[in-house]
């Protein structure tokens, strides 16, 4: 195997140091950590129930024993079938540290290197400039660090392949310069799983299957939304606020995979967790090469500063790959959070205390701190501090009460039966295709006495609300939103272009076929 050589990234180093002074403080060992735990299960029955959370599953690993693997609540609310340490939840992107771990597997075996431009594997691959069609490599896809922003609704609301994603990034507008600034991008994330399948010769789902779940045995563990309803013990998704639980439907990842398909349970996921302690060894099994596992989990590019009530992280937190690495109490730690309609997770470690943990939850709600709450109380047991009380820190942070947090919306009133300015041209003129060469077709059609929009997945009435403005509504993560279509003339008084804000950044032209 070729030498492969870290980068000397400085802060990295003393981050590195500073925690191994901290290490050799801390006792890591299985009776420690159980009288530290002590009263621990109560506490996350209570906070399960104070946030209105159906099931719970939270694990606990050194990097020789498993310490924790518990459920709390139910999987199920109409069958009451509780939560056990093989039930699987969404992970939603925490399958990043998945994607991110094959290509690393990839590396070992010579089949990538992470700083070579993709146009060596992949001739076809062209990003919207010159420049960054020819630079940019697989780190920059692992590290947000491409210019585009986030483009959710080109793989949410639709069904396009990954190949079909790739080939569309070209007409995608960057919103910041190459390299400069992290934005993060799921999008990216389905670019690294088109890159495995295309230099492996197979697909993402083979690499993940054949060189991690395999290996790994991980038995409950799928990376196919089809396959969860044929296993016996999956959570069902809920959404909703501390006040209401509604189910949801599961979201049926295809392109989007790479970035946050897996399903998995608080037992796989110890495992998986484990793997990293060891610096890529399972049972004997050398899975990842160390120094690739090092690779992995280096900081790369400078994400933000943590928020200021948490006062014990460090000053600033940096993105790895599939990973964001920050520090607590002077300890390095590293930390993923995933959601998808219907569930929320999170894993983290600290490493040079060799101890990891993950938290798996079966309801998406806003707001719905529950599993950064468990985590800090158990940071601070792992490290034997005083810890506040970390649940009324983010309450009073949060101040959640249904009347401030009401975020729903009134439907603006049919097009004929408002008082504000009518639309410039009568509701045929507005029907039509509209196409953008990333996102495809907008169209526009009547039904009734109303205006259609359909977009992928999309289908839903719009609404008007003045002029050429226009609403329709969508699902998003499980929960209803609602976005703008602004219709735009010609010079000759034509209706020619629709613009959606599909990006926050900078809205999405549709121009009429």
């Amino acid at each position: 195997m070729r030498l492969k050589i870290l980068l000397p990234v400085f802060l990295a180093i003393s981050i590195a140091s500073t925690s191994a002074v901290q290490a050799q403080k801390l006792s890591t060992n299985m009776d420690a950590l159980i009288k530290r735990l002590d009263g621990f299960k109560e506490e996350v029955e209570q906070l399960r129930t104070k946030w209105n959370i159906p099931g719970l599953a939270v694990g606990i690993v050194t990097d020789s024993l498993v310490v924790w693997s518990k459920g709390f609540g139910v999987r199920n609310i109409k069958t009451e079938e509780p939560v056990t340490k093989e039930t699987l939840f969404g992970i939603g992107s925490i399958t990043k540290s998945f994607t991110a771990a094959g290509l690393g597997i990839l590396n070992d075996q010579d089949k990538i290197e992470w700083d070579t431009p993709i146009r060596e594997y992949i001739s076809s691959f062209k990003m919207y400039d010159h420049f960054s069609t020819e630079e940019t490599t697989t780190t920059d896809l692992l590290t947000h660090r491409t210019g585009l922003p986030r483009h959710d609704m080109l793989w949410y609301a639709t069904d396009y392949s990954r190949e079909d994603i790739a080939r569309r990034l070209r007409y995608l507008k960057p919103t910041a310069s190459f390299r400069t600034k992290y934005q993060y991008s799921n999008v990216m994330y389905i670019m690294a799983g088109y890159l495995s399948g295309q230099v492996s010769e197979s697909s993402w789902e083979e690499v993940t299957l054949e060189q991690i779940i395999k290996p790994l045995n991980l038995t409950h563990t799928i990376l196919s939304t089809s396959r969860i309803q044929d296993m016996k013990n999956y959570a069902r998704p809920y959404k909703g606020t501390p006040d209401t639980t509604i189910e949801t439907s599961l979201y049926h990842f295809a392109a989007a995979s790479p970035a946050g398909g897996i399903h998995s349970s608080v037992s796989d996921m110890n495992t998986w967790l484990q793997l990293f302690l060891n610096d890529g060894n399972y049972r004997g099994a050398q899975i990842i090469d160390s120094t690739t596992v090092a690779e992995l989990t280096q900081p790369r590019i400078f994400t933000g500063y943590p928020p200021s009530f948490v006062e014990n992280y460090g000053s600033s937190s940096f993105y790895a790959f599939g990973w964001t690495v920050i520090t607590h109490r002077g300890n390095r730690l590293l930390i993923h959070t995933g959601n998808i309609d219907g569930y929320l997770s999170l894993v983290g470690m600290l490493p040079d205390q060799e101890v990891g943990w993950v938290i798996l939850a079966n309801k998406h709600s806003d707001p719905n701190p529950v599993h950064s709450i468990i985590m800090f109380e158990l940071m601070d047991r792992i490290l034997d501090k005083d810890t506040p009380d970390w649940n009324q820190k983010i309450t009073n942070l949060i101040n959640w009460s249904p009347e401030k947090n009401n975020t729903s919306q009134t439907k603006p009133t049919k097009s004929g039966k408002h008082s504000s300015p009518p639309p410039s041209h009568s509701l045929e003129d507005y029907i039509g295709t509209y196409t953008h060469p990333g996102y495809g077709t907008f169209d526009v059609t009547m039904e009734g006495d109303n205006l259609v929009a359909h977009f992928g997945t999309i289908n839903s009435t719009l609404y008007h609300k003045k002029y050429d403005l226009f609403q329709f509504s969508y699902m998003m993560v499980g929960n209803e939103k609602t976005m703008n279509a602004q219709f735009k003339m010609d010079m000759n008084g034509d209706i020619v272009e629709v613009a959606v804000p599909m990006e926050l950044a900078e809205p999405i032209v549709f121009t009429r076929e």
